[in-house]
């Protein structure tokens, strides 16, 4: 799903072309690479795909290309690409292609396009939603950099899914270990099986789940025909129309900020954790500690893409959420455990909104929660990206209840053809606007919240009070009846509470009133402050239920009365 170009976008990407055409003549054989690329000397020719798209996006961000032209500059760069004879890039000897040889041609294929395009663009179209995002990652103390992170805030342009596919975005964190291999190849191939898969369109929640399985599988072929033995933990949010898709592996994480409060989206693998030490030790594995929890003594991570040597008690199946995003969430961040091994999650909510709130630039949000965890002590890699949902916000969101985190569990349910699926159940959402959801049901005047999943059940309590005065030669009998009736918000009258108070007042026949006269009055006694100095008679005269007419406030909007 996509719309065209604003005009103005058209001018900005009308500039930027012109610029890019003056300033990148064509290279030449001999010359270098404009950067650097973090890729193996070789690839299949199945990783193309991810590989060109990662290269040519680089190449474009470091140029300052607005991210939705780079998003169909890249599009178009990987299809042509893709469609051309590749027998020219193959190793001699080698079944694999040579990166350096594909990296040069992507670049060329990129100037091409732009060139090209500075003198007749065409009609460009982007998602309906866009997203501001930074991103900030440092090696730290650690001598290899073994990280790697995704932002595609235009994934449907990028990969030119048809229009009637809900608009996508895609962000993902992977943190390696054991080497670099295995977080190159999910970065590189997560998403474009995302891509392909086919239920995207209907469940991007299973399609999530499915591109899971399928790039531990395909890196565990590729890990045992290379030997290599590096694995990474993963954590990716996919954005589809309102919902938030979250899928992990391991102990990176992700956390929402709605009305600025922190809304726990997951829970992470870790060894030690009860579910995790028994599914490990049911295939016969242990948890020992060695400085930390680790599996069979060796990993300290119970789930992980790659790790083959240490499968099936490193598992690479994921768990998944969902979240229905209602307006007034302000961001989400991702990050790898470096982050959150020394920053709590709700603090790292309060940084972000603190440093927004203060007329910071949000660009140096991602930044701000690096600094405090390498301050806080963290000497692991530390890569944290900060998404802000501006884009879904609504004027008029609806905040009475906390949203429920749907959660996909990890645990299999077999399907009619003998595969498995993850099993759904739903949690609630404890942390999300609590106090917002407390202030509404005091306007609301809901007395009781019996039930916070959707749909809401509640009780709304009306009272009605009605003051009867009674007067007779000898005494004055003030009767007050006030009566509360609670409904539910289905229209079935769920309670009745009565109460009587009594003020009596004796009387001396010259003080007392000539007639027997009883009147009504508005004022409203508030029951408990009156309180009788003798006991009445029992006479005709206190016959309350009788006597005395109720009157009743209207019910409030929504809910209605029997």
């Amino acid at each position: 799903m996509g719309v065209e170009f604003t005009e103005e976008e058209k001018q900005k990407a009308a500039d930027f072309l012109s610029k890019f055409a003056l300033e990148h003549a064509s290279p030449e054989e001999k010359d270098s690479l404009p950067f650097r690329v973090d890729a193996p000397h070789s690839i299949g020719s199945e990783e193309i795909h991810g590989y060109v798209i990662e290269w040519a996006l680089e190449y474009l961000r470091k140029c300052n290309c607005p991210d939705d032209l780079a998003a169909t500059i890249t599009h178009h760069a990987t299809q042509e690409l893709l469609e051309a004879d590749l027998t020219c890039y193959k190793l001699q000897n080698n079944k694999g292609l040579d990166v350096d040889k594909l990296v040069k041609a992507t670049f060329n294929k990129v100037q091409e396009i732009c060139v090209d395009w500075s003198h007749a663009p065409p009609k460009m179209f982007k998602s309906e939603r866009s997203y501001q995002s930074c991103v900030h990652a440092i090696k730290n103390t650690r001598r290899k950099m073994e990280d790697k992170h995704i932002i595609m805030p235009y994934f449907s342009t990028l990969f030119g899914l048809p229009k009637e596919f809900p608009s996508l975005a895609f962000f993902a964190v992977y943190d390696g270990h054991g080497g670099v291999d295995a977080a190159n190849y999910a970065s590189a191939n997560l998403h474009v099986f995302l891509s392909m898969n086919e239920n995207l369109h209907t469940d991007p929640g299973l399609a999530l789940y499915e591109t899971f399985m399928m790039t531990d599988e395909c890196f565990g072929l590729k890990a045992r025909t290379e030997g290599l033995k590096s694995g990474c933990t993963a954590v990716t949010v996919l954005i589809s129309n309102d919902t938030l898709h979250v899928a992990w592996l391991g102990d990176s994480q992700a956390v929402l900020s709605k009305g600025g409060e922190a809304v726990i989206l997951m829970e992470p693998h870790k060894p030690d954790q009860k579910d995790e030490k028994d599914r490990i030790e049911a295939l016969g594995g242990c948890v020992v500690y060695f400085g930390a929890w680790r599996v069979n003594g060796n990993l300290s991570v119970s789930r992980a893409i790659g790790d083959v040597e240490h499968k099936p008690y490193i598992s690479g199946e994921p768990c998944l959420s969902e979240f229905t995003l209602e307006g007034d969430e302000e961001f989400v961040v991702l990050a790898c455990d470096g982050l959150w091994d020394t920053v709590g999650r709700e603090e790292v909510v309060k940084l972000v909104n603190a440093h927004v709130a203060e007329g910071n630039d949000r660009g140096t949000a991602a930044k701000l929660l690096v600094d405090t965890a390498k301050r806080a002590g963290s000497s692991d890699n530390i890569s944290v990206i900060v998404v802000f949902l501006d884009a879904h916000s609504k004027t008029n969101s609806s905040k009475d209840i906390s949203n429920p985190v749907i959660v996909r569990n990890h645990s299999q349910t077999p399907s009619h053809n003998g595969t498995t699926k993850p099993s759904n159940s739903k949690v609630n959402n404890e942390t999300a606007n609590s106090n917002q959801e407390q202030n509404d049901i005091e306007k609301l005047g809901v007395s009781e919240v019996v039930d916070q999943l959707v749909p809401i059940i509640a009780k709304v309590k009306i009272s009605t009070e009605t003051t009867e005065t009674i007067t007779t030669p000898t005494m004055t009998c003030k009767i007050t009846c006030k009566e509360d009736k609670s409904y539910n918000n289905s229209g079935q009258l769920a309670q009745i509470t009565k109460k009587l108070s009594l003020e009596q007042q004796t009387r001396s026949a010259e003080s007392s009133p000539k007639q027997d006269k009883k009147t009504k009055t508005k004022s409203i006694t508030p029951v408990g402050k009156a309180s009788p100095k003798t006991k009445p008679k029992a006479s005709s005269h206190l016959d309350v239920d009788q006597k005395a007419s109720l009157r009743r406030r209207s019910a409030p909007g929504a809910f209605t009365s029997s």
